[in-house]
């Protein structure tokens, strides 16, 4: 009983010394729990930026496949349309009249319409593919 009268004693006298140090290991902590929490939302804020990346470099891949297709089904079209002319005995040329442009140059302004987009796809899937360039969360998210 002796000594606990000691402790309790002693923790009377020094009351204010254990609370600057209990205050100072709180105030460690939570030094080192914000620290935690910014390298916490700095490793999310990585994730998102490269999860965006990868959705909006499938988006581009997908849309420079959607062209591709658009330009082949063109090509298919050309192609069919010419045989359906030819097994009836005419010529492109028949079908368009007195036009000055041909049947090939009439069907081309689709493609033509196209690589300007293409060109744009291109030029994101090249940048999105570069490690060099690092683009903010806020561009990829718009």
């Amino acid at each position: 009983m002796h000594l606990f009268k000691q402790v309790w004693t002693w923790l009377e006298t020094n009351s204010d010394q254990i609370q600057i140090l209990l205050a100072i290991i709180g105030l460690a902590f939570a030094v080192i729990a914000a620290i935690y929490a910014k390298k916490q939302i700095k490793l999310s804020q990585d994730q998102r930026l490269f999860e965006l990346k990868v959705s909006v470099l499938s988006l581009a891949l997908e849309c420079k496949d959607l062209i591709y297709a658009i330009k082949h089904q063109n090509e298919n079209y050309k192609n069919e349309f010419i045989k359906l002319l030819v097994s009836k005995g005419k010529s492109p040329q028949d079908i368009m009249g007195d036009s000055s442009i041909t049947y090939d140059e009439y069907l081309e302004r689709v493609i033509e319409l196209l690589k300007s987009p293409e060109d744009v796809i291109n030029k994101l899937i090249e940048a999105m593919s570069n490690e060099d360039t690092r683009p903010t969360l806020l561009d990829l998210e718009r």
